[in-house]
């Protein structure tokens, strides 16, 4: 059975082999550097957002709580049936924002600092799906209905850098999709199958940088 990190999904669209050797091999990307400090603003962020009504904090967000995390969650044993197989995977992952909503469901958001593009939206809305499947259907604890999922997005005011932080959220909401996830997982569960890796996206820089490695010996 695999075991899925909800933050290696967005490797299957940038390279397809570094995606294998993540979750196959256990063999991950080096981390990318923070040169701006955007860990350090978001958590910042983050943590003034504590037990704020999100009415307060966006327009069009779902009315409830924001419960900033990261929460941690994992998903109990998935079947994906294939034409000729079954494969069977669990997802983990931490949830950026718990939206508590009005009501008795819930709500997931990945809190980013700038505006996310089209490519970044679409990679967010795999992660969050696959945290949405792992709350409501968890290997232990209390199961939870999600009811929205979207992107928070803290984009900066930049007359205000000298001063400290300041700008303004905005909310994408995410439209739910369950089977963009079962294709997606159906997919990317044939290639972990195979014995070796696929080949990688031309000119994928990690890819360069483990081959020259293994030419050099460094």
């Amino acid at each position: 059975m695999w075991q899925f990190a909800a933050d290696d999904l967005a490797l299957w669209d940038q390279c397809r082999r570094c995606f294998y050797l993540a979750v196959a091999a256990d063999f991950p990307r080096p981390a990318e550097p923070d040169r701006l400090g955007a860990a350090l603003v978001r958590g910042q962020l983050l943590t003034g957002l504590r037990g704020t009504r999100t009415e307060k904090i966006a327009d069009a967000m779902p009315a409830g709580l924001i419960d900033p995390g990261p929460h941690a969650v994992r998903s109990a044993p998935l079947a994906v049936q294939l034409p000729d197989s079954v494969y069977r995977c669990a997802i983990r992952g931490d949830v950026d924002a718990l939206l508590t909503l009005d009501g008795a469901t819930c709500g997931l958001a990945d809190i980013v600092v700038g505006a996310p593009g089209e490519a970044a939206l679409a990679a967010h809305a795999r992660r969050l799906h696959a945290c949405a499947h792992a709350v409501e259907t968890p290997a232990s604890g209390e199961r939870k209905n999600v009811r929205a999922l979207g992107v928070l997005a803290f984009e900066p005011d930049d007359a205000g850098a000298a001063a400290g932080v300041t700008g303004s959220w905005r909310w994408t909401p995410i439209p739910r999709d369950d089977g963009s996830l079962f294709g997606f997982l159906a997919e990317a569960l044939s290639v972990l199958a195979q014995q070796a890796p696929p080949g990688g996206t031309a000119l994928c820089r990690w890819c360069v940088y483990r081959d020259a490695g293994r030419r050099t010996g460094y």
